[in-house]
């Protein structure tokens, strides 16, 4: 998307990840009241989603796992998942030091309880809004060089297809059940309720990814679920 607002052709592979907040993309809100709604109206309009339950491996993944803890941002999100799990914790001194890792468990359990909300795990009903918003195209990243083939054919696009995504197995996705696995399946149960509407709106099925880490699930864990 960048690539087409600012008629480039840049790589991943030409910048580092942390540079794509950076790019000055221009988004609805920054316009007057009737300009949003002509665009809205009349442009094509894109979303590109995600299987909910991928998404919180990635994220847990990304944030917590492979991530450096010197961005202030990361050690945030710790700080506050920590302070979830613990009681008065203004006065805990253990949150002003290093923190211990955080567990996909602990993280599936503040999301369960509320306790922290971000823009990388929050449902995309709640963000994207595709009750009000009528898209055009729904893009699933495990389809996305197919899928964004499609909308450029669609929307006139030509000569882009330099810039199309390698198609590549994500780590989240590579690992999806062995991730699940630690989680009780009475979580795994209230994590589908919360992304509810993510599954039904956008062609994903709870009980195929269910199915999929009980397979990955040890015996020990099954009877123990």
């Amino acid at each position: 998307m960048y690539n087409l607002q600012h008629d480039t052709n840049v790589s991943i592979a030409d910048n580092k990840r942390i540079q794509i907040h950076r790019y000055p993309f221009k988004l609805l809100n920054s316009y007057s009241m009737e300009d949003a709604a002509m665009r809205l109206k009349t442009y094509n309009k894109l979303i590109v989603v995600r299987d909910p339950l991928e998404r919180l491996a990635s994220a847990w993944l990304e944030k917590f796992v492979h991530s450096k803890l010197r961005f202030s941002y990361i050690r945030t999100l710790q700080q506050e998942v920590w302070k979830s799990k613990v009681e008065n914790t203004t006065t805990n001194k253990s949150l002003r030091g290093d923190l211990p890792p955080i567990s996909f468990r602990d993280f599936i359990w503040s999301i369960i309880n509320n306790k922290y909300r971000d823009v990388h795990w929050e449902p995309f009903f709640s963000l994207c809004a595709p009750c009000q918003v009528q898209y055009d195209f729904i893009a699933h990243t495990d389809t996305l060089v197919e899928d964004l083939r499609l909308f450029f054919h669609r929307s006139g696009i030509v000569g882009k297809d330099g810039i199309l995504p390698r198609q590549h197995p994500s780590r989240a996705k590579a690992n999806f059940g062995n991730t699940f696995q630690e989680v009780p399946t009475e979580d795994i149960f209230r994590i589908g309720e919360i992304y509810k509407p993510d599954f039904e709106m956008f062609g994903y099925s709870f009980d195929q990814d269910l199915e999929m880490i009980e397979k990955e699930r040890p015996n020990t864990l099954k009877q123990n679920a």
